[in-house]
């Protein structure tokens, strides 16, 4: 008789999968297509499949059925480590692409946790606990063990449409574990690592940074449905228009003075750059002080996401990054000027302040339940925060930042 395997207490793998894929279908939506490659859209789908294989245990069963009474081993109700184990062994067994591998790897140890590091052979230099293929000794791989044989395989196929007995008959996994686990080690570093370390510096670059964008955005799949009480409001983006004319409307008639001439004929020439380079990556402006750089960034954001709009694809978002909080308050200030110039009070909609010291309200038409997600996510149009911040959500590898990631894809960002 085939048992249904659960994700959550109250939600079976299949549905969970498919609400991944639905969140993903909204998420990706948000970006361009030059970002959302078809390649991109192919290894999130195979994400949605096998990062929780690991969830057929008995043990795990056991768990979310009941998970404040669960009196079993901790350890053994771990799903990251064995969904990463049968991630090598379809790819292998497919044949798939050593890089898009590396990422599916990545992503199925790790979702739960941050980014997992590359196996180095480097003399003198001790693995690292979050190596991708630490799984192969010590008490991982005992625990790994154990766990190969608390699967029903056939529950499994049945709840994913994944025969994964069938590859791990084919590896002699169950007869003979130790070398099973050896050959795995043996494919991560002879295969998949070495197709990393052979790329050129440019391609590896490039390569982390697409790596990321899947991480980030399966995370906030991952979560989605999970964490928010209305999911169609979390998968519409209703987008919130800033105007260029609200900035002139805000500025009105200064005095004629040469600090607001020189202000004037700054906004002028950014408008003019704008249109004359309308695909250049990066602009830089140099000001003196008291010529309203924070106006003279808003006029330049705001005019050239009004002619990014102009594309059948959706508008860019704008994130500000600042060194101080007290700077980040006077900015923030005006730019929720700019929005009542517009018509509009500000909330998370409009404008979000992302720092350690800002306010977790969003917006008042969420439940109170639903904000912190929003707020985590940057579901904003114009997000306003720190250096540190930003940074984190760049280059550190937990999920918390990494969730944050793919916001800075496609977005306008003024430093």
């Amino acid at each position: 008789m085939i048992k249904r395997i659960n994700s959550h207490p109250h939600l079976f793998l299949s549905e969970h999968i498919e609400q991944i894929n639905e969140a993903l279908r909204g998420i990706q939506g948000r970006h361009t297509q030059k970002t959302i490659t078809p390649r991109v859209k192919g290894i999130m789908e195979k994400l949605a499949f096998l990062h929780d294989l690991g969830k057929g245990t008995s043990a795990f069963q056991e768990y979310i059925a009941n998970p404040q009474n669960y009196k079993g081993d901790a350890e053994e109700k771990s799903h990251s480590a064995l969904s990463l184990l049968f991630a090598l062994v379809k790819a292998q067994n497919e044949g798939w692409d050593e890089l898009e591998t590396l990422v599916l790897a990545a992503v199925a140890k790790g979702h739960h946790s941050r980014l997992p590091t590359i196996p180095e052979k480097k003399i003198g230099v001790g693995s690292s606990q979050w190596d991708l293929d630490g799984f192969a000794g010590g008490e991982k791989a005992r625990l790994l063990k154990k766990q190969l044989g608390m699967v029903n395989y056939d529950d499994l196929a049945e709840e994913t449409g994944i025969d994964l007995e069938k590859y791990l008959k084919s590896t002699n996994a169950f007869d003979n574990s130790t070398r099973f686990l050896a050959v795995l080690k043996k494919f991560v570093i002879n295969r998949i690592a070495a197709k990393l370390f052979s790329l050129s510096d440019e391609k590896a670059v490039n390569f982390r940074l697409r790596a990321q964008l899947v991480f980030s955005m399966f995370l906030e799949a991952d979560k989605a449905f999970l964490a928010v009480s209305n999911p169609g409001r979390y998968l519409n983006r209703e987008v919130r228009h800033w105007q260029p004319q609200w900035i002139d409307q805000y500025i009105g008639e200064p005095d004629d003075t040469a600090t607001n001439r020189l202000r004037h004929k700054a906004r002028g020439e950014i408008i003019n750059a704008i249109r004359r380079n309308e695909t250049e990556r990066i602009f830089s402006l140099t000001a003196p002080t008291g010529s309203g750089k924070t106006l003279l960034a808003a006029t330049w954001a705001f005019k050239l996401r009004e002619i990014t709009s102009a594309a059948p694809e959706i508008p860019p978002k704008i994130i500000v990054v600042l060194p101080f909080l007290s700077v980040i308050d006077q900015t923030s200030r005006e730019y929720e000027n700019i929005l009542k110039t517009g018509g509009y009070i500000a909330d998370g909609t409009w404008l979000l302040n992302s720092h350690s010291l800002a306010d977790r309200n969003y917006a008042d038409c969420l439940e109170d339940e639903d904000k912190p997600f929003f707020v985590d996510t940057w579901r904003s149009e114009l997000i306003i925060t720190t250096y540190d911040q930003f940074l984190m959500s760049l280059m550190d590898p937990r999920t918390r930042y990494q969730m944050r990631f793919h916001n800075l894809c496609d977005a306008l960002i003024i430093m």
